[in-house]
């Protein structure tokens, strides 16, 4: 499936920009809502004209987890843009605020995900855009490499994450520099325990446990918020009857078969990992 090239500018100071997702203006409004959509129709706000971003097949650790890692994403994800070093709060010498830091460069997207954001290759100003913007663009392995995304998953910054939607030649580039990270022990690979274990202590814990695979970081953060489960997240003992619930689906390459993400998870008292390797997974979209 080909790609739409759409050129803007990176604005994070409009949002609140992690270490796989800033908000974005493009230079042609119209060119987003050509996209593909998988629910709701692209959340483009109405007073600067952003829209959010998810970086294709990667996924980086929230703000609420571990620091350095959690931050050090963040600060990677800008600098891969070409963000000014500055914050939105910074004075100018006349005492009036500075202008907030801003970066030109374009996405490559085919889709935009369920939550309205876009599902993008990110590219900064330093890559030349293509010249056909207003066509179809075949993306080939060797362009995603000078992707953002790309670069975060080889500095050890960001875990991959695909998607059904994601070809297997584009995935095999995010393995490739996964395990140069990895190998490396490169930032998150230094202490990620996802195969080892992480021990469980409540949702005060979330902060505190050392990195994980963020999509199951982000399902013990959603247990301890579940009505039906709040009370009970203390401990692990209900986990796996929460992922029942969660639909998460996935295909195990492996195996060559699909599963739910709970038969991923294993469970030792207040102890869980995972049993297979993010790279193996290609979630349901």
């Amino acid at each position: 499936m080909p790609f739409q090239v759409i050129s803007g500018t990176f604005m994070p100071n409009t949002g609140d920009p992690d270490g796989d997702s800033c908000r974005f203006k493009p230079d042609n409004p119209d060119l987003v809502f050509r996209l593909k959509r998988n629910g709701r129709r692209p959340k483009i706000n109405a007073k600067n004209g952003t829209i959010g971003l998810r970086y294709e097949g990667i996924d980086a650790m929230e703000k609420r987890a571990k620091e350095p890692f959690s931050s050090a994403a963040t600060k990677e994800n800008l600098k891969l843009l070409l963000i000014p070093d500055a914050e939105s709060n910074k004075k100018a010498e006349d005492g009036k605020k500075a202008e907030d830091p801003i970066s030109k460069g374009f996405l490559l997207s085919n889709q935009v995900g369920p939550n309205g954001r876009i599902i993008a290759f990110v590219f900064n100003a330093d890559v030349p855009i293509p010249t056909q913007v207003d066509f179809d663009f075949f993306l080939e392995p060797e362009f995603v490499m000078q992707s953002v995304n790309y670069k975060l998953v080889k500095t050890g910054h960001a875990y991959p994450l695909f998607y059904d939607t994601l070809f297997f030649d584009l995935r095999q580039v995010f393995v490739g520099a996964l395990n140069k990270a990895r190998f490396d022990c490169a930032n998150i690979w230094e202490a990620d325990t996802s195969m080892n274990g992480v021990k469980w202590e409540g949702a005060a814990s979330l902060s505190k446990m050392p990195p994980i695979f963020p999509k199951l970081w982000r399902r013990l953060d959603n247990y301890t918020k579940n009505n039906e489960f709040e009370n009970d997240s203390s401990s692990l003992e209900s986990f796996k009857e929460f992922l029942e619930q969660t639909n998460d689906r996935c295909f195990v390459i492996s195996l060559a078969h699909k599963v739910s993400f709970k038969h991923l998870i294993e469970v030792r008292g207040e102890t869980l990992y995972m049993n297979k390797m993010p790279e193996d997974l290609i979630f349901d979209h």
